[in-house]
């Protein structure tokens, strides 16, 4: 997928994920890995320079944590939407085979 993007889509695809483990380390205050990134759309190339960042938790358990990242673009006709996505965090850690409390 990423392979067939502009050249701004692998750099948008970082401060998506960016943005997503900082919402998600704010959420739980406690180590967390990255486990998963589902479902994600990057439907216009974009300046980053332009990028607006929206993050909401969309599920979240003692375990883990999914953030929905929406990243949008002004541009002369308005803003719109250049991607979107969702990242899950995990507690657990595998050096030690536990969920982190």
């Amino acid at each position: 997928m990423l392979a067939n993007t502009q050249s701004s889509g692998l750099g948008l695809l970082a401060e998506m994920a960016r943005a997503a483990a900082l919402h998600a380390d704010k959420s739980f205050g406690r180590p967390l890995r990255f486990s998963a990134c589902d479902d994600v759309q990057l439907l216009t190339a974009i300046d980053l320079d332009d990028l607006r960042l929206e993050t909401w938790a969309v599920r979240a358990n003692d375990t883990d944590v999914t953030i929905g990242v929406y990243a949008m673009s002004g541009h002369a006709e308005g803003e719109r939407m250049a991607a979107q996505g969702r990242f899950t965090f995990s507690t657990y850690l595998h050096s030690t085979g536990k969920y982190h409390a």
